[in-house]
């Protein structure tokens, strides 16, 4: 009869490393695939012990074509040359990541959409193009969002990338870091809370 081993695992994105806390057998590695995982799983003896690494976990992917446009206009008044503005733009930064982006995928399930921004005021021609480039690329980044808690780094900040792997071909991809929270207690802790956004939603593999 087997006796009842106390595991360890450390997990990547490719494999999961096992070891045993009597040293019952050597540390190995594991595919990271459900099919392996299972086929080492009936291997371990009924009432083990399995300690998981304290790695981050995602609590939300969302890919929403709701606000994805394929155009946005403003329209202001030059007081100085007396003249009206009227400016559009299709987006100037995609920022991170890469796939289809909603702009693409909008297009081709629904046709063409634009947005229209009135209430704001511009003077120039150059005012009302910088706005419409920043409103297009907003709601282009926004298509598809990730937040999580990740352990504790002081790294992951507004503004910079994340690459985050081991999510489905659809939602692994670079986001770009619109909030972090970094917080620390007695009974978890430091950890930082992040939402991401990108413009790409990858293909199914």
């Amino acid at each position: 009869m087997q006796s009842i081993l106390d595991l360890g695992t450390d997990v990547d994105s490719r494999y999961v490393m096992v070891a045993c806390a009597a040293g019952s057998f050597k540390p190995h590695r594991i595919v990271n695939e459900a099919k392996a995982i299972r086929a080492w799983l009936r291997t371990v003896p009924r009432g083990s012990r399995l300690a998981l690494e304290s790695t981050g976990s995602y609590h939300e992917l969302l890919a929403d074509l709701a606000h994805q446009v394929s155009e946005v206009s403003v329209t202001g008044w030059d007081a100085a040359q007396g003249s009206r503005i009227t400016s559009q733009s299709s987006g100037a930064s995609t920022g991170p990541g890469q796939g289809r982006s909603g702009v693409e995928l909008l297009s081709s399930a629904l046709g063409e959409r634009s947005h229209h921004i009135g209430h704001l005021v511009v003077n120039t021609d150059a005012e009302g193009r910088a706005v419409a480039d920043a409103a297009f690329d907003e709601r282009r980044r926004r298509f598809v969002t990730v937040r999580g808690v990740a352990e504790g780094n002081p790294a992951l900040r507004v503004g910079t990338h994340v690459e985050l792997k081991g999510l489905g071909a659809r939602f692994s991809n670079t986001y770009y870091v619109v909030r972090a929270c970094h917080r620390f207690d007695l009974e978890r802790g430091y950890e930082t809370e992040f939402t991401g956004e990108c413009a790409f939603l990858g293909r199914p593999s």
